[in-house]
């Protein structure tokens, strides 16, 4: 998509508010409304004008179907699922990374849903609306076991397919594997947030790291693409067990 367009489109969220939401508090005093401030209000919405027609047409270019609604929820959700298995994919498919595993914070889907039918790009922009990118991060077996304790933690984040993760009732891990093996090393795909640490992830700023300079959004845009008709389903990726006080994990 063209940059131009994309920061103009960035712009045009922020101006379209109405005025009412640009009140941060009120206080019992008037207060003077600078005139220069009223004139570039009035520049930018004059600047942005002629670019609101292609702007709203072009977010309402289709990308693909979706046969159901994708939501967004723990432990395991369609959105996150399809998200995950979307950075694996354009890693491995569009890059021949030959990742292990991807990661997405919970925090990191924006919206709550991605609706039945058409899938439209406006709608990839509001699940991804911040230019995270793609980071592929190598990392040995005792570190993977920190993130998914950090996982646990959190009640569950998307993760791609082929993952597999079992926690107590407690959210202690019981088990894991991925396609039903363990080694001692792995490469796992995360946003740049998380590679610098975010969201509890400390662990993982000091490991050999490589940034693959692709946004996350525009790796689900193709990724939906390719697909056509979204697929997404609950497949028990993450699951939480009920267990006893003998029960032993699973290590």
């Amino acid at each position: 998509m063209n940059l131009r367009l994309v920061f103009i489109y960035a712009l045009f969220i922020l101006t379209s508010c109405d005025t009412a939401t640009r009140i941060s508090s009120i206080e019992n005093k008037s207060q003077k409304v600078q005139k220069t401030q009223i004139q570039s209000q009035t520049e930018l919405d004059s600047f942005l004008l002629p670019y609101r027609a292609q702007l709203e047409k072009t977010m309402h270019d289709t990308l693909a179907h979706s046969p159901q609604q994708l939501t967004k929820k723990k432990i395991e959700s369609t959105l996150g699922n399809w998200v995950a298995d979307g950075m694996l994919w354009f890693a491995n498919e569009k890059l021949n990374e030959k990742a292990d595993l991807a990661i997405c914070n919970y925090g990191g889907l924006r919206t709550k849903s991605l609706p039945a039918g058409a899938i439209l790009l406006k709608h990839i922009f509001e699940l991804m609306p911040f230019e995270n990118e793609l980071v592929l991060i190598e990392i040995d077996s005792t570190d993977f076991k920190s993130i998914l304790e950090r996982i646990a933690e959190k009640e569950g984040w998307p993760v791609s397919n082929g993952f597999h993760l079992s926690l107590s009732k407690e959210n202690k891990i019981l088990y894991w594997n991925i396609n039903g093996t363990r080694k001692a090393n792995y490469k796992i795909i995360v946003s740049d947030y998380i590679a610098t640490g975010g969201d509890g992830m400390s662990i993982l700023t000091q490991k050999p790291h490589k940034n693959m300079n692709t946004l996350i959004r525009d790796a689900l845009i193709l990724y939906a693409k390719h697909q056509k008709n979204l697929h997404a389903q609950l497949e028990g990726r993450i699951v939480k067990e009920k267990t006893d006080a003998n029960e032993q994990s699973r290590d």
